[in-house]
């Protein structure tokens, strides 16, 4: 029988990362007994797959999915996903690697009551200094702005020269302080570091929208629920820290020309959805 809650996360590289992970699973009431944990792992090194090979084999609950190749983020959860043989009985968790739960997310999320037509809960994601990524856009973008992400994305030599002069903004701006999680309400789109595929997400879907490698994966979501009559729900009660820093999520580092090659394919695919 499925629990009636699962957890999928991606793993590559940074084996402290799912460590992490893991152990925040490993606190959670009730105990690990009561819900199911997939991890992928997208071809990482010998050494990360044996430290990650002696995690699973001390954790019952915790099933290691191995690929030869680095499938991509949305790729890989759906992996795993195939592997849910009656997903309409669970609740999927799926996400990043670098996050921990709050010891009381199974129990919380177990009881959450959600308005009707919601097929994604977005979670309370809180970054090392304080900062809530959700939730993370409330309505779609303007026409301008759509506009201007399509000239960040339309030479490489662009990208670089704004993405120089913003964060050069950045580090000149004094950080405001930011107000606690805020209240529950649906959004255009969560963070893509954690949902929550309810039972009727899977009323309509069998798998995440995968047309990407990488970048962009929160825009094909928004698209897909809206796609069948569908919202994402802001749940600030589900918390989870995120092992990162607003900046470095904000302004990781530059891009590669290959890497430029890749996000700006991923763009032509997810911008209609922003």
């Amino acid at each position: 029988m499925t629990p009636r809650v699962v957890f999928i996360t991606a793993h590559y590289g940074r084996a402290s990362d799912t460590l992490f992970y893991l152990e925040s699973l490993d606190r959670q009431l009730p105990s690990p007994e009561n819900f199911q944990v997939f991890v992928v792992d997208n071809g990482s090194s010998d050494e990360d797959a044996r430290l990650l090979e002696e995690a699973v084999r001390a954790r019952p609950h915790v099933t290691l999915l191995q690929s030869r190749e680095n499938l991509g983020y949305f790729r890989a959860l759906n992996f795993a996903l195939a592997q849910i043989p009656d997903k309409t009985r669970s609740r999927v968790v799926i996400g990043n690697n670098d996050l921990g739960f709050r010891e009381d997310f199974v129990a919380v999320l177990s009881t959450i009551e959600t308005p009707p037509s919601t097929l994604v809960l977005a979670p309370d994601i809180v970054t090392l200094d304080g900062y809530h990524q959700n939730p993370h856009r409330l309505r779609r973008l303007s026409s301008l702005k759509k506009f201007a992400m399509s000239v960040y994305f339309s030479n490489y030599g662009i990208c670089r020269l704004i993405r120089n002069v913003l964060v050069a903004a950045e580090k000149a701006r004094p950080r405001r302080p930011q107000a606690g999680p805020g209240t529950a309400q649906f959004i255009h789109m969560g963070v893509g570091a954690c949902y929550v595929l309810t039972e009727g997400f899977f009323s309509h879907f069998q798998k995440l929208d995968d047309r990407v490698f990488m970048w962009g994966e929160e825009a094909l979501l928004a698209g897909q629920v809206s796609s069948a009559g569908g919202r994402i729900y802001y749940a600030p009660r589900l918390a989870a820290v995120h092992r990162t820093t607003l900046r470095e999520t904000k302004f990781k580092r530059d891009f590669s020309r290959r890497e430029f090659r890749i996000v700006k394919e991923s763009f032509r695919v997810y911008k209609e959805y922003l």
